[in-house]
């Protein structure tokens, strides 16, 4: 798994993305009392990170800020995992009124396989539960990840950073645009 994301290793996308085959996506309220099942998470991300830092691989920054908020209680969670029980990824969101979902921070163990999409199509299901809009701050780097998924600019900063938000029929078409692969 360590490896399994590294540029030029020569992996096809086959072999990178048949973890992702089958994946389910689990979800964690924040208002979850037992807070065990996310002591486990933190473990098993602390493990990750530290195999891939030692196979010389980059950590996904996501992953990195996914796993503190997955230790903040007010986070609600998305994590996704292997048909194995392996962790791919995960999504933490907030709802910072009673219109908005906000995604806070998404951490892919694997890209390009759909997963990152998944999960966004499972935050604009609970969002289209609760007439809410998805708004999140995207980092340069993923811009064009949400702007395929048609979410819509609002706002872009000097560094390159950009607010994207979407509602009504863009959230719906977000919702059916990912199933179980």
């Amino acid at each position: 798994m360590a490896g399994a994301d590294r540029k030029g290793t020569g992996e096809g996308k086959a072999s990178r993305c048949g973890k992702t085959k089958g994946a389910r996506v689990l979800m964690i309220p924040a208002s979850r009392r037992d807070t065990r099942e996310r002591e486990h998470i933190l473990r098993e991300i602390d493990e990750t990170i530290g195999e891939i830092r030692r196979s010389g691989g980059d950590v996904d920054p996501g992953l990195v800020r996914a796993k503190e908020a997955i230790g903040d209680e007010q986070s609600h969670l998305l994590i996704a995992r292997s048909r194995w029980g392996e962790l791919l990824g995960s999504l933490s969101y907030s709802f910072p009124d009673a219109a908005t979902l906000r995604v806070d921070y998404i951490g892919l163990l694997v890209r390009r396989c759909g997963l990152g999409s998944r999960l966004m199509a499972t935050v604009a299901e609970i969002a289209l539960g609760g007439n809410r809009a998805i708004r999140l701050t995207a980092e340069k780097d993923a811009k064009g990840f949400f702007a395929a998924l048609g979410m819509d600019l609002v706002e872009e900063f000097p560094d390159g950073n950009c607010v994207f938000e979407s509602t009504g029929d863009g959230t719906r078409r977000l919702a059916g645009m990912a199933r179980p692969g």
